[in-house]
């Protein structure tokens, strides 16, 4: 009896350990965040790709900064997009908000409109911010073609949503083999509308109960055009930029009887 009851022990706890590895494999990641660093090395990109150079005749040096990971990143502070705290330290590691993200973008905007206004990067990034780049804040941001994931202001920017943004601001780039992925709404309610059907390009899905769809196109223009259609709605057919967002929300209007 003690041998079964032992017995009995062992396989319930080999069952829970085996369920914990299968239900860890299916867990969903995190999107990864962006470091200040890595934002210092897109903008450090950017900036030696379109040829501006630094304002600063000498450079700022941090305690733990140094070396080729401060070379690397030169243009970067010496431009004054970014630049360091009062005890000395770039914070590499630290991982960016959103409000800080959006300000770096804001200077990068104005840097670009002063040395290179007729630049594609300068013309983007006035787009961005609908050519109003004035103030450091997330109040006036337009909700156009800004990014959605950039727009809370106290979230951890997430990395995929800011390399979207650097990867537009280069000429050349085109816009091929999209993944798209968004919600279909109630446009009253604002609850989702499963079961509707989304269609782009050569492309087609149906939302699933959430009303999410996720969608590659074959696209090289930054405008979409989608057509929605749902059981008890208004079909909807709607042109969608999708040069810094990626992720969309459309809307239906129900049919009223």
């Amino acid at each position: 009896m003690i041998i079964n009851k032992n017995t009995n022990k062992l396989l319930s706890f080999a069952i829970l350990v085996a369920a914990f590895f299968v239900f860890s494999a299916f867990k969903i990641s995190e999107p990864q965040k962006i470091t200040r660093y890595d934002f210092a090395v897109l903008v450090e990109d950017l900036l030696t790709t379109e040829g501006v150079g630094k304002k600063k005749e000498k450079s700022e040096f941090f305690k733990d900064l140094q070396g080729e990971k401060h070379s690397q990143i030169l243009r970067t502070i010496d431009s004054e997009i970014m630049s360091g705290f009062p005890d000395k330290t770039f914070r590499p590691n630290e991982k960016l908000r959103n409000i800080e993200t959006v300000s770096y973008l804001q200077k990068l905007s104005r840097l670009f409109f002063e040395y290179k206004p007729k630049s594609h990067a300068s013309r983007q990034l006035m787009r961005l911010f609908a050519y109003q780049v004035e103030n450091d804040s997330l109040g006036g941001l337009p909700k156009g073609v800004f990014p959605k994931k950039l727009m809370d202001s106290g979230e951890i920017t997430e990395r995929k949503a800011i390399e979207d943004v650097f990867y537009a601001l280069k000429e050349g780039n085109r816009l091929e083999d999209v993944f798209v992925e968004g919600f279909v709404v109630d446009a009253i309610t604002n609850k989702p509308a499963f079961g509707a059907f989304v269609a782009c390009s050569e492309s087609a899905i149906k939302t699933d109960n959430d009303g999410k769809f996720a969608i590659t196109i074959n696209q090289a223009s930054e405008y979409l055009d989608f057509f929605v259609a749902c059981e008890g709605y208004e079909p909807l057919d709607i042109k969608k930029n999708i040069t810094f967002d990626k992720q969309i929300e459309l809307k239906l209007k129900p049919i009223i009887r």
